[in-house]
C-alpha cells in the first residue's frame, strides 16, 4: 500500500505495451513479483525469488522480467516516471543500486527462462510404442503394517472443590435472620398502632370546654361590626337557544336540510290525502314500547349494583376469618423457629472452630510461595523497564524523521499557494443588443427579451381584470341565494320551538312513569335488606378484633417487666458471638 503509485506505473505500462496479450487477472502477481524485485530483493535473496517464480507460469514471467530488468527501460522512462512520485536520491539509493548489484544473477536468470520458453515452443514428433498387456499382481499383496500403539496421556489428579463452595456466608445469614425479626416486629406495630389509638391520651374535647370556645367565638364576632358579604344573584337565563352566527356552508347546508324536510312533509300530506294511513299511532306505542324498555333496565342495573355492594361485604368478612387463620399459624411457626435457631448456633460454632484450625495449617505452607513469586516479580519488572527504553529512542527517531517530511511538504504546499494567489483579470464585456451566438431558433438578445415581457404582463393584468369581475357578479348572486337561505331557516325555527314545548310536556309525564315502576320491584328490597345484615356483622367482627388488641397492649402496659421471647434472646447472643 505505500509503494502502490510506483507498482501501479510500471504496471500499466505493461499492459499498455503489450495490448491484448496479458490477461487483467494477472495484474496483482505482476503487483507482488515488481515489488519483491525492485524493494525487497536483499530481503528475499536470488534463490528465493527464484523459487517463487517457478510456481508461476514461465512465459509470463519471462516477459514480465525482460520488459522491467531492461537497461533501456529502467534508465530511462521507469526512471522519469518514478522521480515524479519520489526523490531521486531514493530511486538511486533503494531501487537502481539494488539492482546493479544482481545484475548478473538476474541477467542468467532471464536467460534461462529464454531456454525454456523455446524448448516449450519447439514440436517434437517422436513415435509412441504400442501398448504391451500386464497380468494384474493378484498374487502377492503387500502386507498390512501392523499400527503402532498411541501413547495413553496420563491426566494429573485435580484438586478437589473446597467445601466452602457450597456453604453460604455466615454474614449474609445473619442479616436475613435480623431482617426477619425487625420486618416481623414492624408489622406487629404498624396492627397495634391501626387498631386501637393512645390510652396515654384522649383528643377529644369535653362537653363543658366545647361550650366555653362556643361562647368566646360568639363574644368576639359581636365586637367586630362590619358589613356582611351579599350573594350575587344566579343570573336569569332564557330557555331559548343563543342565537350563533353561521357562515356561508352553515347556512347553505341548513338551507338544504330545511328544504328537504319541507318537500318530505309535502309528500306526506299528499298521500295522506290520497287515502294513505297515518303512521303517528304506531310512532306512540313504539315510545311507550321503549319507555317500559328503559324502566327494566334501569332496575336490572340497580339490583346489579346491590349485588356487587353484598359479594364485597361477604368478601370483607372471608378476609377478616383468614386474617386470624393466619395469626394462630404465625404463633406455631414462630416455636419452631425458635427450635431451629437453638440447634443452628450450636452447628455453626462446631465448624467456626473446624475452620480456624484448617486455616492456620494452610498459612504456614503459602509463605514460601509468596516469597518465590516477588522475586520473579521483579525481575521481569526489570526485563519491561528495559524494553520500554528501546521502543522509545526508536519512536523518537521515527518522530523527527516524520518532521523532517512534514516541513518539506508544508514548504511545497506554501510555494503551490502562491502560485495561485497571482490575481488574473476576468473581467467580460456584455452587449446587451446581441444575441447569445448558440445557434438555437428560439435565441433573442437582452432587449428584445425585455420588450416581450412587457407584453406579457399587459396580456396578464387584462385577464386579471376580467376575472375580478367575474367573480363579483358570482359573489352578487351567492348573497342573494343566502339571504333565501336565511329566511327559510328562520321560519323552521320558530316552527320546531312549538312542537319541542309539546314533547318537554310529554317527556315529564314518562320519566315519572319509570320511576315509579323501579320503586315497585321486591327483589331490591330483598337484597337491600340482605346487605344491611352483612354490613352490620362486617362492624361486629371489627370491633371484637379492636377489643382483643386494645386488651392485649393493656397487659403489655401493666406488666413493663415482661421477659424476653426466646427468638430475641438468641438473636442477642448471636450478635455478642
Amino acid at each position: 500500500m505505500r509503494f502502490s503509485p510506483l507498482l501501479k506505473v510500471l504496471v500499466d505500462r505493461y499492459y499498455a505495451s503489450n495490448v491484448g496479450l496479458c490477461l487483467h487477472s494477472d495484474s496483482s502477481l505482476y503487483h507482488v513479483i515488481s515489488y519483491l524485485i525492485l524493494l525487497r530483493l536483499e530481503e528475499v535473496g536470488i534463490p528465493q525469488l527464484k523459487r517463487l517464480l517457478e510456481s508461476q507460469s514461465t512465459i509470463k514471467i519471462y516477459k514480465f522480467l525482460k520488459f522491467i530488468l531492461s537497461h533501456d527501460n529502467l534508465h530511462g522512462w521507469i526512471k522519469d516516471e518514478l522521480c515524479k512520485v519520489y526523490d531521486e536520491a531514493f530511486i538511486h539509493d533503494h531501487i537502481l543500486l539494488q539492482l546493479s548489484n544482481h545484475e548478473d544473477q538476474l541477467e542468467r536468470y532471464i536467460q534461462q527462462l529464454e531456454s525454456q520458453v523455446n524448448l516449450k515452443l519447439t514440436t517434437h514428433h517422436s513415435t509412441i510404442p504400442p501398448t504391451t498387456i500386464k497380468p494384474f499382481n493378484l498374487t502377492n499383496p503387500k502386507p498390512r503394517l501392523v499400527p503402532t500403539p498411541e501413547k495413553i496421556p496420563t491426566i494429573p489428579p485435580h484438586k478437589p472443590v473446597p467445601k466452602s463452595m457450597y456453604v453460604p456466608p455466615l454474614e449474609s445469614e445473619k442479616i436475613a435472620l435480623m431482617r426477619d425479626t425487625q420486618k416481623y416486629r414492624a408489622k406487629e406495630k404498624l396492627e397495634d398502632a391501626n387498631s386501637s389509638q393512645f390510652s396515654c391520651a384522649y383528643t377529644e374535647k369535653s362537653e363543658k370546654t366545647k361550650k366555653v370556645i362556643q361562647q368566646i367565638i360568639q363574644e368576639r364576632e359581636a365586637k367586630v361590626e362590619y358589613e356582611p358579604i351579599r350573594p350575587v344573584p344566579v343570573p336569569v337565563t332564557t330557555k331559548e337557544a343563543p342565537s350563533l352566527k353561521l357562515n356561508t356552508t352553515a347556512i347553505l347546508r341548513e338551507g338544504a336540510r330545511i328544504q328537504k324536510l319541507e318537500e318530505e312533509e309535502e309528500r306526506r300530506l299528499a298521500g295522506l290525502e290520497a287515502g294513505e294511513r297515518d303512521t303517528a299511532d304506531y310512532f306512540k306505542w313504539q315510545g311507550e314500547v321503549k319507555e317500559e324498555t328503559a324502566a327494566r333496565r334501569l332496575a336490572e342495573q340497580k339490583k346489579r349494583h346491590l349485588e356487587g355492594q353484598l359479594s364485597y361485604e361477604e368478601a370483607i368478612i372471608a378476609k377478616q376469618t383468614f386474617i386470624q387463620e393466619t395469626k394462630d399459624k404465625v404463633a406455631l411457626m414462630k416455636e419452631e423457629s425458635e427450635q431451629f435457631m437453638r440447634e443452628y448456633f450450636k452447628r455453626r460454632d462446631d465448624e467456626r472452630k473446624e475452620m480456624r484450625r484448617l486455616v492456620e495449617a494452610t498459612m504456614l505452607g503459602h509463605q514460601n510461595v509468596k516469597e518465590a513469586k516477588i522475586k520473579l516479580q521483579q525481575m521481569k519488572q526489570r526485563l519491561v523497564q528495559k524494553m520500554e527504553k528501546e521502543n522509545q529512542e526508536l519512536l523518537k527517531k521515527a518522530l523527527e524523521e516524520e518532521e523532517a517530511e512534514m516541513r518539506r511538504k508544508v514548504e511545497l504546499i506554501q510555494q503551490i499557494k502562491a502560485m495561485e494567489s497571482i490575481p488574473v483579470s476576468r473581467t467580460k464585456f456584455v452587449d446587451l443588443t446581441e444575441t447569445g451566438g448558440q445557434g438555437l431558433l428560439s435565441e433573442m438578445s437582452v432587449v428584445e427579451l425585455r420588450e416581450r415581457l412587457a407584453l406579457l404582463k399587459i396580456a396578464k393584468s387584462e385577464e386579471q381584470e376580467k376575472k375580478k369581475k367575474g367573480i363579483a357578479a358570482t359573489k352578487e348572486a351567492k348573497e342573494k341565494l343566502l339571504q333565501e337561505a336565511m329566511t327559510t331557516i328562520n321560519r323552521h325555527k320558530e316552527a320546531q320551538a312549538v312542537t319541542d314545548k309539546i314533547k318537554n310536556i310529554k317527556g315529564k309525564d314518562s320519566n315519572k312513569k319509570n320511576l315509579s315502576i323501579a320503586t315497585k320491584d321486591k327483589e331490591l328490597n330483598d337484597l337491600q335488606e340482605k346487605l344491611e345484615l352483612k354490613r352490620k356483622e362486617r362492624e361486629r367482627l371489627r370491633q371484637e378484633s379492636a377489643d382483643a388488641t386494645r386488651q392485649k397492649k393493656n397487659l403489655a402496659l401493666s406488666n413493663p417487666s415482661t421477659p424476653l421471647s426466646p427468638l430475641e434472646t438468641l438473636l442477642r447472643a448471636a450478635g455478642s458471638t
